[in-house]
């Protein structure tokens, strides 16, 4: 039924054999998942709500098709959000194997921990107690969508203090510029009103505060000799196409704590694109390339490109690009890159993200 259905919340999935064996094979485009998106991005409430109404949902629809719920994969890596209509998609994994609750909890759990805005108060009470029943072995959704629904309450509760201290602000104001004509009896009254107002406002404030309180790697050897071929076949960057100013990113990040040799110059990493010369620093990683309203550090105007398209990270002193399984792919020395495939760069590689070109390489700074 699975195979055979659209089911809403749930990624496409097709059954196929292989040597006697039946594999599962779904369909991810234009999908990311949690550890890619939230690889630079905190969680806040609104973020945390809208993953646990998904899987309040997802669990309901499975249900009504008389599907066993335990077999959604929770794990952030195959955690999927679809970036185009704004909704996550869950990989329902069908198994033989007996379980009680759900696969990949304990690593969903840690990493939302790890992602939380700590500034966020009420998202904390909300992945707290997650991460705590989860590690107690005894984690009901509906006592985390219950949670949820609570600090709902609780924050609109908040909202009306804060329609007080306003008034209160406007009415103090007010006072202020008032003539000095009222009577001995009528500045005793606004005194009392004045302490009827004050006291509300703490009184919202402390029960709002005691309430928070209580609360694979792609590609084999041949293949990376076809790309070191290549780059011995691309004659090198003249060293005057290279800027060697300083970028906009790198004025966002200067330090200027660092002391530098005089007379030495440093080397940086950059981008620089083939069309016009511009360049992009690539020296504070993981960096993100895709589409504006993103977030991404790289923001290319081209239809081609993907809302998050590919990445450079560092690993072991290398660096790497990876492309996030964008629909119109990523070519390094000409030879495209499988999706999801990451391949270590050199200086003078050409690399083609959608139909945008740059050119890696080093500059002096």
């Amino acid at each position: 039924m699975f195979c055979r259905n659209d089911i809403e919340g749930l990624l496409k999935g097709i059954a196929k054999s292989r040597d006697g064996d039946e594999e599962m094979f779904y369909d991810i485009s234009s999908k990311q998942n949690l550890l890619r998106i939230y690889e630079r991005k905190e969680f806040g409430f609104d973020e945390v709500k809208e993953l646990f109404y998904s899987w309040r949902d997802v669990t309901n629809e499975a249900e009504r098709y008389l599907l066993n719920p335990v077999f959604l994969l929770c794990s952030p890596e195959f955690l999927y959000f679809d970036l185009s209509e704004k909704k996550y998609c869950w990989v329902f994994y069908p198994t033989d194997a007996q379980q009680n609750l759900p696969e990949g909890l304990s690593e969903l759990s840690e990493f939302l921990l790890e992602k939380v805005n700590r500034r966020d108060f009420d998202a904390m009470d909300v992945i707290y107690r997650f991460h705590h029943d989860v590690k107690e072995g005894n984690f009901y959704l509906k006592e985390i969508i219950k949670t949820i629904e609570e600090i709902k309450v609780r924050d609109l509760e908040g909202e009306d203090v804060l329609e007080t201290e306003e008034y209160l602000n406007q009415e103090m104001l007010h006072s202020e510029n008032e003539e000095f004509a009222e009577t001995a009896e009528e500045e005793e009254d606004f005194g009392e009103r004045f302490l009827r107002k004050i006291g509300k406002i703490f009184a919202g404030r402390k029960k709002k505060t005691d309430s928070r309180a209580e609360g694979k790697e792609e590609g084999g050897k041949e293949k990376k000799q076809n790309h070191e071929q290549i780059r011995e076949e691309v004659s090198e960057v003249p060293k005057h196409d290279l800027p060697g100013g300083i970028t906009w990113m790198e004025e966002e990040y200067e330090d200027t704590s660092r002391t530098v040799m005089m007379g030495r110059k440093e080397e940086v990493r950059i981008l620089t694109s083939v069309s016009d010369g511009r360049s992009y620093s690539l020296e504070k990683l993981p960096v993100l390339v895709g589409k504006p309203g993103q977030d991404v550090d790289i923001v290319l105007e081209s239809p081609s490109v993907s809302r998050l398209h590919a990445r450079f990270y560092e690993e072991g002193g290398k660096v790497f690009l990876e492309d996030l399984n964008s629909t119109n792919g990523c070519t390094l020395n000409l030879i495209p890159l499988q999706a999801n495939e990451r391949v270590e760069l050199a200086s003078g590689d050409r690399i083609r993200i959608g139909d945008v070109e740059f050119i890696y390489g080093k500059a002096d700074r």
